[in-house]
């Protein structure tokens, strides 16, 4: 189901592995929504860090294993330049590059933070500008 306006984007659980940290993204209401600093990339590609933790980063899971339903996460890697673009549409979704923006973020069943078809209507996410 897709969110309905006033949920937001939310740390799930927080994790670690031998090569870093990260935590899982949800959308939910209710929760404190995650703040994020955008950096502009070249090709008008953006990065996306943590506001109160610039050491993470909005990666996609899997080894950036492009494809519907795999897992948007926020994760550490220490070094800018190694971080994942993504790239704002005309449409206010958030496609994972300027090249291939067939695929942007939604949500799955659970409400975790997915890579979805573009024409995915129903679990697709659309930004609202704030002012």
């Amino acid at each position: 189901m897709s969110p309905a306006r006033g949920k937001a984007i939310v740390a799930g659980q927080p994790f670690s592995i031998p090569e870093g940290r990260g935590c899982s993204l949800k959308v939910e209401a209710g929760g404190e929504a995650l703040r994020f600093i955008i950096s502009n990339t070249t090709h008008g590609e953006v990065t996306l860090q943590m506001a109160n933790d610039r050491k993470l980063a909005m990666e996609i899971s899997e080894g950036r294993r492009v494809a519907v339903n795999t897992s948007v996460i926020m994760w550490s890697f220490g070094d800018a330049s190694a971080m994942c673009p993504f790239t704002f549409t005309d449409d206010c979704m958030l496609a994972t590059s300027s090249q291939d923006a067939a695929l942007v973020l939604g949500v799955d069943a659970g409400d975790n933070v997915v890579l979805v078809q573009r024409d995915d209507t129903v679990r697709r996410l659309i930004f609202v500008k704030s002012s």
